[in-house]
């Protein structure tokens, strides 16, 4: 009991504010039932009272029903009397209706006023442990209440005399029997198994059906009557207890295949928890729902599924094999025609340039006749009258505009790939700024070009008009990959390459030069740069491009034993690297130089000079006279013939390729039937039926239209063997 504080609504001289006990009672559910069941453990309660925090929630939720309804009823304190009436006393009337409840549940009065005293305890720790100084009139309002909780507790326990009580307990005992017996039929009744098993984990007690399906238990109501109990073992519902028991959830449910004495069967099963009247748990039902024939029902219908499945899968493995199958065969088809259309369009360019090259080379050949005339008598000119500044400046123009005709006529040929490649020593760099005027004048405003080229450079061997095709080839690509204009940079570099440089596999090490052009045009993807050099591959439109551009240059450096690297990405820009073996020291140290034309006279020498243009013989005569040499001339093979017949031998015969009547490797033919170690030099502005084979000689000297006064005579001197 409490020292007689006084109660809510008490006259104690000063006003208490009880509202902010009301919120903490109202919100501090989970943390009393947390401390109820703190102190049931701590003090051994747990074994007499329900474990479930569903059991400790209600009772929290009564005592904490009864502080709250008295805290807002009470207005005065009421005095404790003989006659007191406890209806009008919330806490003392809850005490009241908690002692008829307990004593239909069993439960001693020893063991509640016990628990009653920690109930206490709880709502004092909670009011302990909140922030800040508490009012003592909170920690009164407890005392008081739970005073008169157990006031109305002892009152209803002790006024009942011994013969009631005794006469209302059998009268319970009876109703039990029979609600025991009625639930037992329902229990036994159950078409499932149904199992008990107790707190301890002892399989305790089955209905009919599980004892006929796990036992073999024929009559209903054996296992009640046999002694000492079932001693049935399950191994198979051990783990399960054992899962249930850790989760947290009131309900379990699982599946699972048991040898029953009616051969193996599958269940479905659900396990819960079972608690008495005071919610104290008291074991697990077991509840197995046969699904046996479900299961064989689903096994049939997952193997027709499956065989369906198969079948499908079969047909359709068949469908799409007959589809790929004609797929391939119009894949085929398409392929086939793609490469007739591709084989029709080259046809129709090989043709193209089959009559491009036949038309090149007659024109070229006149064309180099006419050049051959010009450039030979503009030399002479400016031989004649070597102090005359302003004629020897007039007759340069003319000599390097016909230089200049020369080598497009020469292009013209390499296109049409009727005129073989003259290998030399040559200046990279010389041949590109000498290209640069050209090409800016080519390219047009919009776009910008840039030579650099790297000081002391070696040479290279090769092909001059073939170089600057290539020169000329890729500059143009670059300037078509910027139709809106930009900046065309070209450079001559230094490479070397070891044993050990793993960049270019297959390269032989040594001196290399590379001749770069860049560009900042759209770039080209992968699938594109893996095509690029393929002969009649274009992404230009058809007006624009044959695809002959690049595979051309391919093909001009492969012959100088160079390769081509090219990086490109879309919108980035384009990279051409064309790398040409360096020549050593020794192999350059003459490019560039000129032989003195005094050192290129003659002393004499018998020349026969057959030649059907009259402008180049009499420009080839006139040359070779003044410069010591002894010319006879002929306009064809016949009349060469005869001349030597009648005074020959000569010491070497200057003869066109192509001549009337007879051609000149037919003429030569002849003259060495006479005499076998005749010399010759052969001139031509155009190779082609028999020519082709002297032009690919190693053993012939050839001499290509059209030819300077220098040229000649240096070609003279080295088929002489001077």
């Amino acid at each position: 009991m409490s020292d007689g504080h006084p109660l809510p609504g008490a006259t104690t001289g000063e006003s208490v504010d009880w509202r902010p006990l009301e919120e903490l009672l109202l919100s501090s559910e989970e943390w009393l039932v947390d401390r109820f069941f703190h102190y049931a453990v701590l003090r051994g309660y747990g074994r007499y009272t329900s474990t479930l925090r569903e059991a400790w929630r209600q009772a929290c939720a009564g005592c904490t029903g009864s502080l709250l309804e008295s805290l807002r009823a009470w207005q005065t304190v009421p005095e404790l009397g003989p006659e007191e009436d406890f209806e009008r006393d919330p806490s003392a009337r809850f005490g009241q209706i908690e002692a008829r409840r307990h004593r239909e549940r069993g439960t001693s009065l020893t063991m509640f006023l016990g628990l009653l005293k920690y109930f206490r305890q709880s709502y004092h720790d909670l009011l302990a442990v909140q922030p800040g100084p508490i009012p003592s009139d909170h920690h009164q309002f407890v005392d008081r209440a739970f005073d008169r909780f157990e006031l109305g507790f002892l009152a209803e326990w002790t006024a009942r005399s011994r013969d009631e009580l005794l006469a209302e307990l059998q009268d319970k005992n009876r109703r039990l029997a029979n609600e025991k017996n009625k639930y037992l039929t329902i229990f036994e009744s159950i078409g499932s198994p149904v199992l008990f098993v107790s707190e301890d984990g002892r399989l305790e007690n089955m209905n009919h059906c599980a004892a006929v399906l796990l036992l073999g238990e024929q009559d209903p109501g054996t296992i009640y009557y046999r002694e000492g109990g079932l001693s049935a073992h399950l191994p198979w519902l051990v783990p399960w207890l054992k899962r249930f028991d850790q989760a947290e959830a009131g309900e379990l449910g699982f599946e699972i295949a048991i040898a029953t004495t009616g051969g193996r069967r599958h269940f479905e099963g659900r396990m819960r928890r079972s608690l008495d009247v005071s919610c104290k748990f008291q074991g697990t039902i077991v509840v197995l729902n046969d699904v046996t024939e479900r299961e064989r029902a689903a096994g049939l219908l997952r193997e027709a599924h499956d065989l369906l499945e198969t079948r499908v899968a079969e047909r359709t493995a068949e469908l799409s094999a007959t589809a790929a199958e004609l797929r391939r065969e119009m894949e085929e088809r398409r392929r086939a025609e793609a490469e007739r259309e591709a084989a029709r369009r080259q046809l129709h360019h090989a043709q193209k340039l089959e009559a491009i090259g036949t038309l090149a080379g007659g024109v070229a050949h006149d064309l180099n006749n006419l050049l051959q005339m010009i450039l030979g008598n503009t030399e002479l000119i400016a031989f004649k009258v070597p102090g005359n500044a302003q004629v020897v400046e007039m007759a340069g123009q003319v000599l390097h505009a016909s230089e200049r005709a020369a080598t497009l006529v020469r292009q013209l040929l390499l296109f049409s790939r009727r005129q073989p490649m003259r290998f030399e020593p040559l200046d990279l760099s010389a041949l590109v700024d000498g290209m640069t005027k050209m090409l800016v004048r080519l390219l047009g405003e919009p776009v910008t070009l840039t030579a650099i080229c790297a000081p002391d450079l070696p040479a290279v061997n090769g092909d001059a008009g073939s170089l600057e095709q290539v020169l000329m080839n890729l500059v143009v690509n670059a300037r078509d990959a910027m139709p809106s204009g930009g900046r065309i940079t070209v450079r001559v570099e230094r490479a070397r390459f070891t044993d050990q440089d793993g960049a270019f596999p297959g390269v032989k090490p040594g001196d290399y030069l590379c001749l770069v052009v860049e560009d900042e045009g759209v770039g080209m993807d992968e699938a594109t740069l893996e095509r690029i050099f393929e002969p009649f591959f274009t992404t230009k439109p058809p007006e624009r491009g044959t695809g002959l551009g690049l595979a051309v240059v391919y093909g001009i450096v492969e012959e100088h034993g160079g390769w081509i690297k090219v990086y490109s990405e879309p919108g980035l820009g384009s990279t051409f690297r064309v790398y040409l073996p360096a020549l050593a020291a020794e192999g350059a140290a003459h490019v560039g130089e000129q032989v003195p034309l005094d050192a290129l006279r003659g002393h004499g020498e018998r020349l026969l000079l057959v030649e059907d243009e009259p402008g180049v013989r009499a420009f080839a005569a006139a040359a070779l006279a003044q410069h010591g040499y002894a010319v006879v001339e002929a306009a064809d093979g016949p009349t060469a013939l005869n001349l030597d017949e009648a005074s020959g031998p000569f010491d070497l015969v200057v003869s066109d390729v192509i001549l009337p009547g007879m051609t000149g490797p037919a003429m030569i033919s002849r003259l060495r039937e006479r005499h076998a170690g005749q010399r010759v030099l052969y001139a031509s502005g155009y190779t082609a039926g028999e020519a082709t084979a002297v032009l690919q000689g190693r053993d012939q000297p050839m001499l290509a239209k059209p030819f300077g006064l220098r040229a000649l005579l240096q070609a003279v001197r080295e088929a002489l063997g001077a």
